[in-house]
C-alpha cells in the first residue's frame, strides 16, 4: 500500500526525529491570576497545602471533584515540567515534595519525562530522602560519628533558570538510546545496613504500582532486576509484555496503567534498531509496504 504523510522527517545518522507534533501548553494560574512559573510553583504549591482544610485530606485537595482549580492547576505544571524538575536546580524542593503530591504525579499519564527509567530513579531517591534522616537517628552514637547526619536544610527555589542548550547529534556516533546512564553516587556504610535496605524495600512498595515497569528498556530493566530493590512479579510482567510485544501476541493486563505509555519526550525519536524493521521501501524510494501481525 502507498503511505503518504504531511510530517517532516529529518535524519542525522542512525537518529530520525520527526517534527510537527509540537502543542503549546495554556497557561495556569493561581487563585490569586499568578501565572505558575518555575519561579513560583513550590512557593505556591507550600501555600495551598498549609492553608488546607485541617479535616480535609491533603487528597482530597487535588482531586478533580473536590479539589481547588489552583490545587490541580499545580499539580497539572508539575507534571509538564517534570522533566525540568529533575535536574539539578530543583533536586531538593522535588525531594521534598509531600507524599500524596508524589503519588498524584506518578499516577499521571501525561507526566513529561524523557523515559520512565528516570521516574524510577526519582522515586527511590525521594523514598531515601524520607528515611534516611528517621533512620539515622536510630544509629548508636558510634555509628553516628563515623558518617555524617544528613543535610535537610530547606533550599530555596533559584530565580533565574537558566535555557539550556539545544541537544546536538553525532553522526558517527554509535545510537546510545538504550543505554543505561551510569552515575557515580556516594552511599553512606549505613545505608548499606541489612535493615536500612529493608525499610527502603517496605517504603518504595506502595509507590511501585504507578511506576510503568513494561516501559523500562532492556538495559535499564536488567539493571533495576539487579538492583534487588522491586518484587519479582513487576520486574516479570515487564518481560512479559516485551514478549508479547515482539512476538505480536495480545498483551495480558492490556488495559492495565502500567502498560501505556506517558508522554514521553523521547517518544518521536526514530530508533533503527526498534522501529521499521516491517516497513520495506521500494528501490526507486516511492512506495512503502508493511505487513500487520493478527493474534487471537
Amino acid at each position: 500500500m502507498g503511505v503518504s504523510s504531511s510530517k517532516t522527517v529529518s535524519s542525522n545518522g542512525g537518529v530520525t526525529s520527526m517534527t510537527g507534533f509540537g502543542r503549546q501548553n495554556t497557561p495556569l494560574f493561581a487563585q490569586d491570576g499568578t501565572q505558575f512559573s518555575m519561579d513560583n510553583v513550590f512557593q505556591i504549591l507550600g501555600r495551598i497545602i498549609a492553608t488546607a482544610p485541617a479535616q480535609q485530606p491533603l487528597s482530597a485537595l487535588f482531586a478533580s471533584r473536590t479539589g481547588t482549580r489552583e490545587a490541580q492547576n499545580c499539580i497539572t505544571f508539575l507534571a509538564r515540567e517534570f522533566n525540568t524538575l529533575l535536574s539539578p536546580l530543583y533536586k531538593e524542593q522535588l525531594l521534598d515534595l509531600p507524599g500524596t503530591v508524589v503519588q498524584l504525579l506518578l499516577e499521571r499519564e501525561d507526566l513529561q519525562v524523557t523515559d520512565e527509567y528516570r521516574v524510577f530513579l526519582l522515586l527511590a531517591a525521594w523514598v531515601d530522602r524520607q528515611l534516611e534522616l528517621k533512620y539515622f537517628d536510630t544509629l548508636s552514637p558510634e555509628q553516628q560519628e563515623k558518617y555524617a547526619k544528613p543535610d535537610r536544610t530547606p533550599k530555596s527555589s533559584p530565580a533565574v533558570v537558566p535555557t539550556p542548550p539545544p541537544p546536538t547529534i553525532d553522526d558517527t556516533a554509535e545510537d546510545s538510546s538504550d543505554q543505561v546512564e551510569e552515575v557515580e553516587v556516594y552511599i553512606p556504610g549505613w545505608k548499606l545496613d541489612d535493615e536500612y535496605i529493608l525499610q527502603l524495600k517496605a517504603a518504595l512498595m506502595p509507590y511501585l504500582e504507578y511506576i510503568r515497569f513494561p516501559m523500562f528498556s532492556p538495559e535499564a530493566l536488567v539493571a533495576t532486576e539487579e538492583e534487588g530493590l522491586v518484587p519479582h512479579h513487576f520486574i516479570h510482567e515487564a518481560y512479559q509484555f516485551k514478549y508479547y510485544s515482539d512476538a505480536r501476541i495480545v498483551v495480558p493486563n492490556k488495559q492495565s496503567s502500567r502498560v501505556q505509555p506517558r508522554r514521553y519526550l523521547d517518544a518521536l525519536t526514530w530508533n533503527t534498531k526498534w522501529h521499521g524493521q516491517h516497513i520495506l521501501i521500494t528501490e526507486d524510494g516511492t512506495l512503502a509496504t508493511t505487513h500487520t501481525y493478527l493474534s487471537n
